[in-house]
């Protein structure tokens, strides 16, 4: 499936004290009404750059296709999309500019994509073919963090350095999602345990893994990290909805856009200055508004 757009050893979770709510006027909504002339149907901030520069993907129901995009801060919405592509989806930028994400091409399969200095590059795990390949998050050091699928359905993790892949998979199980890295090359995800199971968040230091699980239990997905390690991503509930939240100083934040009773709300994406970008909408099929809370 399309990232959430479309619908980035062992030890115990750490994270055990919840606070709610946080700074409820702090929230707003991104208004980008057209991009380049293009109408805007649904929008998907999925992460920001030190500078507070958005990126992420937005659907126009006018030219029944979704793009990529960049908007500056106080600057003009920008469209970017793969040369050639269907569908163009921008999941992370670092400090130098360059985007990552993941678009579908003229073979109807889902690549990746690093955006670097104008060049487009194609990111496909090599044991992927014919399945799909998601570009999630990027750092500073260009290290780059998404997923692939194998047959069957499996799914893996993986981070890109310097032209090679690695494999990622928290230990045993069915399927790992790769969504954030920081600096110092921490690594944020979910994960199912089995197929039954229900999903987990992860962070990845090195070869260890801890799995972290909301304290008021329900699906728990890990989308974002920054420098301070705070991180940022939603609980999915048993009647469906996402209510979003901060992990900050090992506390679950309460992060719910404003009046959202009845609604969700998605973080995806935090930078250093704690700038957190996402969706929100009338229920999870629906997120078609973007905000940022800072």
């Amino acid at each position: 499936m399309y990232r959430q757009f479309l619908r980035r050893g062992l030890l115990a979770p750490l994270f055990v004290v919840l606070i709610t709510p946080l700074f409820a006027d702090h929230f707003k909504t991104i208004d980008i009404h057209h991009c380049e002339g293009i109408a805007v149907t649904s929008l998907s901030p999925n992460g920001s750059s030190n500078d507070n520069t958005i990126v992420g993907a937005f659907y126009s129901q006018t030219a029944n296709q979704y793009h990529g995009f960049v908007y500056p801060q106080n600057g003009q919405c920008r469209v970017v999309d793969v040369p050639g592509a269907t569908y163009t989806q921008i999941n992370g930028i670092n400090r130098f500019g360059r985007l990552v994400g993941c678009y579908d091409g003229a073979d109807g399969l889902i690549k990746g994509f690093l955006l670097k200095d104008g060049i487009f590059t194609t990111l496909s795990y090599p044991y992927a073919v014919p399945r799909p390949t998601f570009s999630n998050g990027i750092n500073n050091r260009s290290q780059i963090v998404g997923r692939y699928y194998e047959y069957g359905g499996t799914a893996y993790g993986f981070l890109y350095e310097n032209g090679k892949y690695t494999k990622l998979q928290y230990p045993s199980a069915y399927r790992t999602w790769t969504a954030g890295i920081n600096n110092a090359g921490v690594i944020v995800g979910f994960y199912m345990p089995n197929r039954d199971a229900r999903t987990k968040g992860f962070i990845c230091r090195g070869a260890h893994y801890e799995s972290v699980t909301h304290p008021r239990g329900g699906r728990t997905l890990l989308y974002g990290i920054n420098g301070d390690e705070e991180i940022v991503g939603y609980r999915e509930t048993a009647d469906g909805r996402f209510e979003g939240f901060l992990i900050s100083n090992d506390s679950f934040n309460d992060l719910q856009f404003p009046g959202a009773m009845g609604r969700v709300t998605a973080p995806y994406g935090i930078n250093r200055s704690g700038y957190v970008v996402g969706q929100y909408g009338p229920s999870p099929v629906e997120l078609t508004s973007g905000f940022f809370w800072t």
